[in-house]
């Protein structure tokens, strides 16, 4: 009898150990396939909308359904290029055109969203009014007419040719005319980029973006919401001229541990550093609403305090702070990666340089 109770109480404490592992095990995938970006503290997903990676779908055949194709005809499912697999979707704007090509796929989920994509862009020379390889947009509808925010694009200057990842596009008032958003970074043609956006519509009038290039933190940026904000319920991927290739696109919903992220700004429109990279010297810009202090600093990577650029009041307006690459000291700093942190009110922003000598 004793023999008995001990192995029913062995068999129970194994019970126990195996169901912890397999807790744990459910953890680990959860985080995993949820595709929080490294250093995003504290966030978490609560449910994840749908994830593709294309390779359940015909090679040369556009992916329809879930997809929906808009613009011009020239997309389809490609065994070219593929990040896992052998798989992912082919979207090519025509040359020398306004003819993009575009593919959405609705969404299920409520901002927040967390989205996650990977771009590959082709070697293709731009020259029409779409000087973009590929983008991703929020839509109120599957077509092209339907009223959209570009949340990201791999842009081509038409001054320099250089190539820049820039974050959303900035509008004026009556939704015309766009300004060209924030410089996220330089990209090279024919490579993978892994693009993580996340989207918070904080009321009626103003939404936050964050983004992270290949799980690098490049910063929160704040815009004006459209009137059609919470009609936006199509993921668009997009090639504006020339070829882009997507893959392992993921959307969730992304609502724990956000909340104080995503509090309204005490700035308006804190821009990032131009140029970047630079040398010898670059201009950060900034917006202020309301009178108070400020403190605008430059850290390197080791996160060490090498340069104060203001520390003081500000009264309402628009600012332009020039760093020249030195420290405290008037020394010369190397070439490397740098990271300006503002402080204004309870608005607090780091954003990511590149100094090259």
């Amino acid at each position: 009898m004793a023999m008995a109770k001990t192995e029913s109480r062995l068999h129970s404490q194994f019970s126990s150990i195996v169901a912890l592992l397999v807790l744990l095990l459910v953890a680990l995938v959860l985080c995993v396939v949820g595709g929080v970006p490294m250093g995003v503290t504290g966030s978490a997903i609560a449910s994840t909308d749908w994830t593709d990676d294309f390779e359940s779908y015909e090679v040369g055949v556009f992916p329809s359904p879930p997809w929906y194709n808009s613009g011009n005809t020239a997309a389809y499912v490609d065994d070219a290029h593929s990040v896992s697999g052998g798989k992912s979707l082919r979207l090519f704007g025509v040359l020398g055109s306004c003819w993009g090509a575009l593919a959405h796929r609705q969404l299920d989920v409520q901002p927040p969203l967390l989205i996650e994509c990977y771009v590959y862009n082709g070697s293709d020379a731009l020259s029409g009014c779409h000087t973009m390889y590929g983008y991703l947009a929020l839509n109120t509808g599957p077509t092209w007419t339907s009223s959209s925010r570009e949340l990201i694009g791999f842009d081509v200057d038409d001054q320099t040719g250089e190539r820049i990842i820039r974050g959303c596009w900035q509008y004026s008032p009556n939704e015309h005319d766009p300004v060209r958003g924030p410089n996220l970074g330089s990209f090279q043609e024919e490579a993978w980029y892994k693009v993580t956006i996340g989207y918070i519509v904080i009321d009626q009038t103003v939404v936050r973006i964050a983004y992270w290039i290949n799980d690098t933190f490049e910063g929160w940026y704040e815009y004006p919401a459209f009137s059609y904000e919470r009609d936006l319920t199509y993921l668009s991927l997009q090639a504006g001229e020339g070829s882009a290739w997507f893959d392992d696109v993921n959307v969730s919903q992304w609502v724990t541990g956000v909340g104080e992220q995503h509090q309204t700004l005490g700035t308006k429109n804190f821009t990032s550093v131009e140029p970047n990279p630079f040398n010898p010297m670059c201009t950060i810009r900034y917006d202020i609403p309301r009178a108070g202090r400020v403190n605008l600093e430059v850290f390197d990577v080791n996160g060490s305090l090498v340069r104060t650029l203001v520390d003081g009041w500000r009264e309402p307006g628009v600012y332009s702070e020039i760093w020249d690459g030195r420290d405290n000291t008037g020394k010369q700093l190397p070439s490397g990666v740098y990271f300006y942190r503002l402080e204004a009110g309870d608005f607090v922003a780091t954003r990511k340089c590149v100094l090259l000598r």
